[in-house]
């Protein structure tokens, strides 16, 4: 709710929000044409929302002896930045850009023009869990490389 009343707040101010003749609104972010606005804003607030959490209670648990790290290093994942700003900052593009396909991918197989509020709901809830269950063990394997922390 909180996404999107700001949306719908920010539309108001910027002009991306409009009332149809039958008291329908749209905001910006739920038409199909405006679909990198959706994964833009939602691939932003997906990353930020997750990577650093999730960093933090690995290292956390790293740190503690909770979790012992991994003995040999992967080079697939090693490369990615220690800090969980920096790294958050890295994977952001990338959702961003998978956010707004997936967005795209959704709203033209299923023919949407624009969405409703519980078509957008029940399609990012959907869409960010499938993302998180995939982004977390990315993130936790990061840190789990040999002196990742």
């Amino acid at each position: 709710m909180t996404d999107f009343g700001l949306n719908m707040f920010r539309g108001l101010i910027i002009g991306t929000t409009i009332v149809t003749d039958d008291n329908f609104v749209l905001i910006a972010p739920t038409l199909l044409r405006s679909v990198d606005t959706t994964g833009f804003i939602s691939g932003v607030i997906v990353t930020f929302m997750t990577v650093p959490s999730v960093s933090q209670e690995i290292i956390f648990s790293v740190d503690s002896g909770k979790t012992k790290p991994l003995t040999e290093s992967n080079p697939y994942v090693a490369w990615l930045p220690k800090n969980r700003w920096l790294l958050t900052v890295v994977l952001c593009l990338p959702i961003i850009v998978l956010t707004t396909i997936v967005y795209y991918v959704v709203m033209s197989f299923f023919g949407f023009e624009s969405l409703n509020f519980f078509q957008f709901f029940f399609i990012r809830i959907a869409y960010t869990t499938m993302l998180v269950k995939a982004l977390v063990p990315l993130i936790m394997f990061r840190y789990l490389q040999p002196h990742a922390v």
